[in-house]
Order: C-alpha cells, then sequence, then structure tokens
C-alpha cells in the first residue's frame, strides 16, 4: 500500500482543491472556495494520518490514531448534522430540545431575531403538524439559530393581505 504517495490519492486530493478553487473564482467568494477545500484538508489530514500510524515511532503512531479518531467524530458529526437538516425540511414535528422556545412569535418577533439573533443571515420558517413552527437562522443547526413558535410568524401579514 502506497498511502499518500500513491496518484489515486495525490490526484484525489488535487481534485478537491481544484474544486475550491474553481468554486470560488465563479461564486467570487471565500464562502464558495472554503466548502471543498475543508474537504480536501479531511482527505489529506485522513492520508497523513494513516501514514502516522505505520510509522516506525511510537509518538507517530499516536499522533496518526488520534488524528484518524478525530477525523471519525468530525464524519459521525457531518452525518447528524445532514440528519436533522432532513429531519427539519421533511419531518412532521420538530425536538424542542433542539430549539429554543418563543412561545407565540409574531412579525416583530422575526424582525427583531433577524436583527439580534440572525444578523442579517437567511430566515428559514417551516410549519410544522402540530402547530408548530420552527424558525431557523442560517442553514446549519451548528452554526445557526434554531426557535420554535406555537403560532405561524406571519399570521398578522396574511391577516392584512386578506382584507
Amino acid at each position: 500500500m502506497k498511502g499518500m504517495k500513491g496518484p489515486v490519492f495525490q490526484i484525489g486530493i488535487g481534485i478537491w482543491f481544484s474544486l475550491a478553487a474553481t468554486a470560488g473564482i465563479e461564486g467570487r467568494s471565500w464562502g464558495a472556495f472554503f466548502g471543498p477545500f475543508v474537504i480536501g484538508i479531511f482527505f489529506l489530514a485522513l492520508g497523513l494520518a494513516g501514514d502516522a500510524r505505520r510509522s516506525e515511532r511510537r509518538p507517530m503512531r499516536n499522533a496518526g490514531t488520534i488524528v484518524t479518531i478525530a477525523c471519525a467524530v468530525i464524519f459521525v458529526g457531518a452525518i447528524l448534522n445532514a440528519g436533522e437538516r432532513l429531519y427539519l425540511v421533511n419531518g412532521g414535528s420538530y425536538p424542542r430540545l433542539l430549539a429554543h422556545d418563543l412561545g407565540a412569535a409574531d412579525y416583530k418577533t422575526l424582525d427583531r431575531l433577524h436583527g439580534s439573533q440572525c444578523k442579517g443571515e437567511s430566515m428559514e420558517i417551516y410549519g410544522k403538524s402540530n402547530s408548530q413552527w420552527v424558525i431557523r437562522c442560517g442553514f446549519s443547526w451548528v452554526d445557526g439559530h434554531t426557535f420554535i413558535s406555537t403560532t405561524n410568524p406571519y399570521a398578522d401579514v396574511l391577516k392584512g393581505a386578506a382584507q
């Protein structure tokens, strides 16, 4: 086994970094660049850890094991984050444990949240089956804020539009 010296590994890492550069240039933003770049760094760390675990020196083997465990924890966290996102979008309800309860939120509460908690990020609002409305600042549970309302936050706006 060639580890990091093998052409498949080197080409794979090169593809991720070139995807990062292409996404950054075409998206004209660092945010578009960092997604594929972090994935490339993840695979690079796994390759380095694999080579370190085959080292003859004990400290290198220990470091390789620690990096491998850290990558496994990151991978499991990413899977759980993706599962949470799928449940948020497609689930019939949302666990109150994962969100802050707002009580009965209205449009003014949304405006206040957008300025204080969301800090200008986009807001997503999902209606659930048990008269529950889930409000998410940002895209992910990890870097965003999630709130639960017992009423439709747009009820005042919709009532005014119907008149």
